[in-house]
């Protein structure tokens, strides 16, 4: 009769210990404001104010466009390009993973820049379409050439940390590689000379 009664206290205990374990199991989540779901991309044509780390600041300024979500696309374009770099220059496992982390670092960098210099761009048309004084106009031009700047500058860091992590055999293919991919990007698109 012990022997079932300490049985059963043993059961009764684990199953609350299980309760227990189930309701605090899932911590307190903060949801930003401006996110109804905390993970879900911000509200289609309103301007950003979900506080994500890898939505830029400038996009308080009303984007026409859902910047959370088109950064998240082209993250994913960027990882497959880089994947097929990584596959061109048979990188060894160790080399894949300080790339991934040197190219994680890039992106979250170079993004909000990125996008910022988009909406810069956006606002330099509206300000052609009102016909703006010319002195708005200019600033608007050298805010985004400073962008412009300042992304060519991460560019070029980007490309030095990369080279380093590989062989000298590496970088002859990965030097050849992007000499083709800039003849390419300045190929004419057709015979006709229309671009």
């Amino acid at each position: 009769m012990k022997k079932l009664i300490s049985r059963a206290s043993v059961f009764v205990t684990a199953a609350m210990l299980c309760t227990a374990m189930n309701v605090f199991a899932e911590p307190y989540a903060i949801v930003p404001v401006g996110c109804p779901v905390q993970g879900a991309p911000c509200a289609q044509n309103q301007p950003c104010n979900c506080g994500k780390p890898e939505c830029p600041k400038c996009c308080d300024s009303a984007p026409v466009f859902n910047s959370c979500e088109e950064i998240q696309a082209w993250k994913i374009k960027f990882c497959e390009k880089r994947a097929c770099l990584y596959d061109k220059l048979c990188l060894t496992q160790e080399q894949r993973v300080k790339a991934k982390c040197i190219d994680d670092k890039y992106f979250d960098e170079i993004a909000p820049l990125k996008m910022c210099c988009k909406q810069e761009k956006m606002k330099l048309k509206e300000m052609e379409c009102k016909k703006c004084k010319w002195k708005v106009k200019h600033e608007q031009k050298q805010k985004i050439k400073d962008l412009k700047s300042e992304i060519k500058e991460k560019k070029k860091e980007h490309k030095e940390c990369f080279m380093q992590i590989l062989t000298s055999c590496q970088k002859d293919k990965y030097k050849e590689l992007m000499k083709d991919k800039c003849k390419k990007h300045k190929k004419a698109k057709c015979e006709c000379g229309c671009k």
